[in-house]
């Protein structure tokens, strides 16, 4: 059958799906002819909007072994799972939990583009091994971590995932009151569950101080005449030390704080806050925060904060913070009797705002994401605002810190610009925003602009 044969069969193709003018077996032929081409053409059209997107998510599997981890808080942890030689051109770690920050609920989105992990998260991809490095432990960073591998645009979920448990140190007390004044307390130092790096030793602090002479034994025991406050750490990080517990019956000293860790914006204003107690018989005089140096100076004569500190109960407020402002605060009481810090205190991290562009090269047409991100995890969910060519942007998708350019274009010039609103001042954002210059598709540039 020619083409103009076949062109002219058409032309004569009624609605009742008869055709007059050719015999029973051409016009069957041609009817499964047809059928074929508008299969063959509405698979190719859901074939290329499909993959015109990230991408399509096949059932097939590459098959993988993991380990699950259980780490501390406030460590550094390393996620890894192997697997044979792979082809595959890039892979990326996901979590499911973090779904709500996806663009779509269905599509996973690389980890190190989250805002829930800025600056605390690194992936390494090999031939044989991927790992995920996660910074600063925090507990909603417990759950399951899984692969995706890419393949021209087909992407392979692994096989299996690693599932991350974070634990505190926490101190047992057995007796657990200490209303028998003979008796001795035993002191255990446990996790919710069994590190992956199990200790060799453990270690015990006595009213904040390491003491030497307590052993390097998990459990210790106490005499009544030794009542104090005590709490256990294992020796990679000294600082990292469970709870203090206190057997004494008359009280301890103790400072707690809310948050050991606190990222805030530059130019907001940050909140640093704790609890305290002391034995019973003691008159508080003063309180106040300091520079972990001996010298104890109250920060507010401190000349670097003139005008920009104040004390709100317990709680330090630091205004307009600068880069510079980052670092330990203690918070110090002195009594009629004695005075105390609270210490590790609290670690401040002060950041402003940086600028990802996926993928780095960018084509006429191209889908484009830009990430607005920090040097440090926010403590708080905050509100990512985008302007174009200075003014806010209406034409993309933005979903948590990420905007969404289905097609780009190179005929004009495209200024994009990110900025973090603080979520307890709604007119306070970051005085530092970062700028993208983009000259497509010769040319891409970054650079900072002051707001």
């Amino acid at each position: 059958m020619n083409l103009s044969k076949f062109q002219h069969r058409l032309n004569i193709f009624t609605q009742e799906g008869e055709f007059p003018h050719c015999s029973h077996s051409d016009c069957e032929s041609l009817f499964v002819f047809s059928a074929n081409i508008m299969v063959s053409l509405f698979v190719s059209f859901l074939f290329f909007s499909f993959f015109k997107k990230s991408g399509s998510l096949t059932l097939n599997r590459i098959s993988v072994i993991c380990k699950n981890i259980c780490a501390r808080r406030e460590t550094n942890v390393q996620l890894k799972c192997s697997y044979d030689n792979i082809h595959t051109k890039t892979a990326f770690w996901f979590s499911e939990k973090q779904s709500t920050n996806w663009r779509r609920n269905n599509e996973p989105e690389d980890l190190t583009l989250d805002s829930d992990y800025s600056g605390r998260v690194e992936q390494i991809i090999g031939k044989y091994e991927a790992e995920l490095t996660i910074s600063d432990v925090r507990e909603r960073d417990s759950g399951e971590y899984q692969l995706m591998f890419v393949e021209n645009v087909v992407k392979h979920l692994s096989s299996a995932a690693v599932s991350l448990t974070a634990t505190d140190l926490q101190v047992r007390m057995n007796p657990a009151s200490t209303d028998q004044r003979d008796q001795k307390v035993k002191l255990t130092c446990e996790t919710s569950c069994d590190l992956t790096s199990r200790p060799q030793n453990y270690y015990w602090k006595k009213k904040g101080q390491y003491v030497e002479d307590l052993g390097h034994s998990r459990s210790i025991e106490v005499s009544p005449e030794a009542a104090d406050s005590y709490s256990c750490f294992l020796i990679e990080d000294l600082k990292n030390s469970s709870s203090p517990v206190c057997i004494s019956k008359s009280g301890c000293w103790d400072v707690t704080y809310t948050s050991r860790r606190v990222c805030a914006l530059v130019g907001s204003t940050v909140d640093i806050s704790c609890t305290y107690s002391l034995p019973s018989g003691h008159t508080v005089n003063k309180t106040f925060w300091h520079y972990p140096s001996g010298d104890f100076k109250d920060m507010r004569e401190e000349h670097q904060f003139a005008g920009r500190v104040e004390y709100v109960g317990n709680k330090l407020r630091i205004k307009e913070l600068k880069i510079s402002d980052s670092g330990e605060y203690l918070f110090r009481i002195i009594t009629d009797l004695n005075q105390y810090s609270g210490s590790p205190g609290g670690n401040l991290t002060v950041t402003d705002a940086q600028m990802k562009i996926i993928p780095s090269v960018v084509s006429e047409r191209q889908e484009v994401t830009l990430i607005c991100s920090t040097k440090c995890t926010l403590n708080y969910k905050h509100t990512y605002i985008w302007y174009k060519n200075g003014r806010q942007v209406t034409d993309g998708f933005t979903k948590d810190n990420k905007l969404y350019l289905d097609s780009v274009s190179d005929e004009e010039l495209h200024q994009y610009s990110c900025a973090v609103e603080d979520p307890v001042d709604s007119t306070a954002f970051s005085h530092y925003t970062v700028t993208l210059l983009v000259f497509l598709p010769q040319f891409l540039i970054i650079a900072a602009l002051w707001m």
